[in-house]
């Protein structure tokens, strides 16, 4: 009776074990889709200059990264003044033109999901200069600075 009851005990014991080991085991093996932790942020920026937007998120398996403009994939070969980070979590626009206004998106991508952040549209604000030139009239009551003309560079 004896022996029965450790061979009883001892089978729990394996039988626990193993069902531990299987837990384990099933826990290192969740997975989950992307989730964003950090979104790009619209932002005003001056014409001519350069900007970079940023994003990151978690998942297992760990994400890889891309970018849209207005929905379409970022191709640096036909956007030559965009370049992007070694992990992709970057986005930079070199001598921002009207044109780069956006909208863009970072893409979280892993085995279980795509996952696309928040929009951020790049508010460009335009570099005016403006020069007057002025003649000299003389009157009889002295001299007076007129405008010519304003002659605007956009």
């Amino acid at each position: 009776m004896i022996s029965t009851h450790l061979v009883s005990k001892h089978s729990l014991i394996i039988v626990f074990l193993l069902v531990l080991r299987f837990a384990i085991i099933e826990w290192c093996l969740i997975t989950d889709q992307p989730e964003f932790s950090k979104h790009p942020m619209s932002r005003p920026v001056t014409e001519g200059s350069n900007v970079t937007l940023s994003c990151n998120a978690s998942g297992n398996p760990v994400p890889t990264f891309s970018w849209t403009i207005d929905g379409s994939p970022v191709n640096t070969s036909v956007h030559p003044r965009i370049s992007l980070s070694s992990d992709r979590k970057q986005l930079t626009v070199a001598n921002v033109k009207r044109a780069d206004r956006g909208p863009y998106q970072c893409v979280a991508n892993n085995s279980i999901g795509t996952v696309n952040s928040s929009s951020a549209t790049l508010d460009v604000q335009c570099n005016y200069s403006f020069t007057t030139y002025l003649f000299k009239v003389e009157t009889t009551m002295g001299l007076v600075h007129c405008p010519l003309y304003n002659s605007t560079r956009m």
